[in-house]
C-alpha cells in the first residue's frame, strides 16, 4: 500500500539512500542554505528515499546551518569525518572512536616543537577547545553554536582522552608543508588529511567518512545494504566515501582528484547540486 501510495505521487526513491558533504557540497557559499535542495530532499525522502550528512564537524555544530537537523535528515549523521554517528531524532551519539591519549600529547608535542606558529582547535564528542578566540582557529568557531566552545590555554591543560579530531588552520607553502612532514612522522598512527584551502584535520588512520558510512550500515539494522548508495562530496577528506559508495557523484566546485573518482560533476555547491542529483534519479541519467 505504502509503494503504491509513493508512486501515486510522485517518484519511488525506496531504493536509494544519498549521503552528502555539507560545507561546499550540500551548503553553497558561507554555509547558505541552498532553498531547492531542500525543497528536492523532501521530495526524496516522500518517496522512500533515505537522506543524511557525512560531516567533519561536530554534531554540535551544524544546526547553526541547517537549524532543527531532524527535519531535514531520516537517517543518522556520520560526524567528525567518521568518528561517530549522531540520531538527531534521539538526540543521541553512538560508536565515537576516540584518539589515543598517548597520541594526542605527541601531536601538541609535534606542534610545539616544529612549527609553533600554527593555531588548532580540537573536537571532543562534547565540545569544541580553542587556546584563545583572536586567532585563525579561535576565529573559525565564532560561528559554532553558542556553548559549544570551551577556551583555555595551554593545551597541554586539556583532557586528553576524548579527542576526536584536530583541526589545523593556516594557509601558505609552510602550512601544507606540516601536514606532510606531521604523516610522515605518525604514519600508521595517525593521518592529516585536506578538508579545505585553509585546513586539515588529524585522526585516527581507519577514520573516514567511509567508515562511518559502515558505522551506519551495521549500527542501524543493514541500512543502506539493500539501497543504492550515492555519495556526494568535494574535498580530499571526502574521497575514502566515494570510492566505497555504489555510485559518486560530486559538485562543479570540487577539487580535481574528488572529480577523477566521480561518476558526474553536477552544479556548483552554491546553484543546489543534491537538487541536480535528485533530479537527474528522477530523469533515470543516474
Amino acid at each position: 500500500m505504502l509503494e503504491t501510495k509513493r508512486k501515486e505521487n510522485g517518484m519511488d526513491f525506496s531504493k536509494y539512500m544519498i549521503v552528502t558533504d555539507l560545507d561546499g557540497t550540500f551548503l553553497g557559499k558561507g554555509a547558505r542554505m541552498v532553498p531547492r535542495n531542500r525543497e528536492a530532499v523532501r521530495r526524496f525522502q516522500a518517496g522512500g528515499g533515505l537522506f543524511t550528512i557525512a560531516t567533519g564537524r561536530l554534531h554540535l555544530n551544524i544546526r547553526s546551518s541547517l537549524g532543527d537537523p531532524a527535519t531535514l535528515v531520516n537517517a543518522p549523521i556520520i560526524c567528525c569525518n567518521g568518528a561517530y554517528l549522531y540520531d538527531p531524532t534521539a538526540d543521541v551519539i553512538r560508536d565515537v572512536d576516540f584518539i589515543p591519549a598517548e597520541d594526542a600529547r605527541d601531536i601538541l608535542a609535534f606542534l610545539r616543537t616544529h612549527y609553533p606558529e600554527l593555531t588548532f582547535r580540537v573536537s571532543s564528542d562534547k565540545s569544541v577547545r580553542v587556546e584563545a578566540l583572536d586567532t585563525p582557529a579561535g576565529e573559525d568557531t565564532k560561528s559554532f553554536n553558542p556553548g559549544t566552545v570551551e577556551v583555555h590555554a595551554p593545551a597541554e591543560e586539556w583532557p586528553m582522552d576524548d579527542w576526536v579530531k584536530i583541526v589545523m588552520r593556516g594557509e601558505g607553502e609552510r602550512f601544507f608543508e606540516a601536514r606532510d612532514r606531521f604523516n610522515e612522522l605518525f604514519a600508521h598512527r595517525l593521518t592529516a588529511i585536506t578538508s579545505g584551502t585553509r585546513l586539515w584535520e588529524v585522526q585516527k588512520p581507519e577514520i573516514t567518512k567511509a567508515w562511518g558510512l559502515e558505522k551506519l550500515k551495521k549500527a542501524y539494522n543493514g541500512m543502506g545494504n539493500d539501497r543504492i548508495v550515492i555519495a556526494c562530496g568535494d574535498q580530499e577528506n571526502d574521497l575514502a566515501m566515494l570510492q566505497a559508495a555504489d555510485i559518486a557523484v560530486v559538485p562543479a566546485n570540487a577539487i580535481d582528484a574528488v572529480k577523477a573518482v566521480s561518476k558526474q560533476v553536477f552544479s556548483h555547491c552554491d546553484e543546489g547540486m543534491i537538487a541536480d542529483v535528485i533530479e537527474a534519479i528522477e530523469a533515470g541519467k543516474l
